[in-house]
């Protein structure tokens, strides 16, 4: 199956380190970076084995989350031949901003 990272991932990802190297320290925030490789990496290899987004639910069940470091969530999507990341949020993230992805979808 093909993967795409969308660019709002990246830029979710460089906010969240820039906070967490201000507030958690270096070492936690690099802790969190090193895992985000594997956290992809269990996505791609099993992406039906993780849960429905609630907030973005199909018939299909198309939208799906990896919760990572029992804080934030991996949303992605998938197609038939097609993996698609398309941001992590915090757990507490406004579920107005989560549903705001399936219309920022190309």
């Amino acid at each position: 199956m093909k993967t795409v990272i969308k660019q709002k991932f990246w830029e979710s990802i460089q906010e969240i380190l820039i906070f967490l190297n201000e507030e958690a320290g270096e070492e936690f925030t690099e802790g969190f970076k090193n895992g985000i490789k594997d956290a992809l990496l269990k996505i791609q290899n099993n992406p039906y084995h993780f849960a429905i987004e609630p907030h973005l639910e199909t018939k299909k069940g198309l939208y799906r989350y990896l919760k990572y470091k029992k804080k934030w969530k991996i949303i992605f999507k998938i197609l038939s031949n097609l993996l698609i990341i398309l941001d992590i949020v915090h757990v507490k993230q406004n579920p107005n901003q989560i549903k705001k992805l399936k219309k920022k979808e190309v």
